[in-house]
């Protein structure tokens, strides 16, 4: 039993008063503890307005006071509901514009590139079949050896070349290749009603086509955004095949 009837566990502080919103707290010292006389330094605590302290005694007459908190803690969950549910409002933002931009830049890409390789497997295919085509084939289709290419290629893009427009970007040319051991440049012999002869050189190519951009490219903070439409081109070429039998060139190119 210390004094004033307070009761104190050894090591701890020892004293407790209530007086105009504020508790004395006593700390005992080591020393005290070696002194038959304890020596009490009071502190002061500034308690907050929803603290209170009361008094308590025990079944062996010890006075026990305890702090108590005047607001429920059922009461603090709204308002930390609240603030998460905006911190979580906070990052979505933050998190959403980032996400719909890279999901448009990919999707952007892989369009590009769906569109790239439809291209140039539809030169391809004019290329390998056009270099075939006979004499015998050009006739019973009434046409020539040039717009039959140009009916292969659009066939095969899947739609990317569909219509008059379509047609019109699709190019073939014929070229004549340098003499053998020359490393002189081919002749443009398009024009020419014999352009097609065998071992000529047959290119078909894609040229004009364009697409629009789903977002705007950003090369730099400081600039505005590119929104023009992409450039996408295809090429193929390869040596006419031998033969008797030649069909008509046709328009060219």
């Amino acid at each position: 039993m210390y004094p004033d009837g307070v009761a104190q566990a050894p090591g701890r502080a020892g004293k407790a008063e209530v007086g105009s919103g504020s508790v004395s707290i006593a700390a005992l010292t080591f020393g005290d503890l070696m002194d038959s006389t304890p020596h009490w330094y009071p502190v002061e605590r500034k308690l907050p307005m929803n603290l209170s302290l009361t008094t308590a005694t025990n079944e062996r007459g010890l006075e026990t006071k305890h702090l108590h908190d005047s607001i429920p803690r059922a009461s603090y969950a709204p308002r930390r509901s609240r603030r998460r549910k905006g911190a979580e409002t906070i990052e979505f933002a933050l998190t959403f514009l980032p996400f719909v931009a890279m999901l448009f830049l990919l999707v952007d890409s892989a369009w590009a590139i769906f569109a790239k390789s439809t291209l140039e497997y539809a030169v391809r295919a004019g290329v390998r079949q056009g270099i075939t085509i006979t004499g015998t084939q050009a006739t019973a289709a009434g046409s020539n050896q040039t717009a039959m290419v140009k009916a292969i290629v659009q066939s095969n893009a899947l739609g990317l070349l569909s219509g008059a427009t379509g047609l019109s970007e699709i190019k073939v040319n014929y070229f004549l290749p340098p003499a053998p051991g020359s490393n002189g440049a081919m002749t443009d012999v398009s024009t020419q009603t014999n352009g097609n002869a065998p071992l000529n050189v047959m290119q078909v190519s894609v040229q004009g086509y364009s697409i629009a951009s789903l977002v705007p490219r950003m090369f730099s903070w400081k600039t505005k955004g590119d929104g023009s439409a992409m450039a996408i081109g295809a090429v193929a070429a390869d040596l006419i095949e031998p033969g008797s039998d030649s069909p008509p060139i046709g328009t060219a190119p």
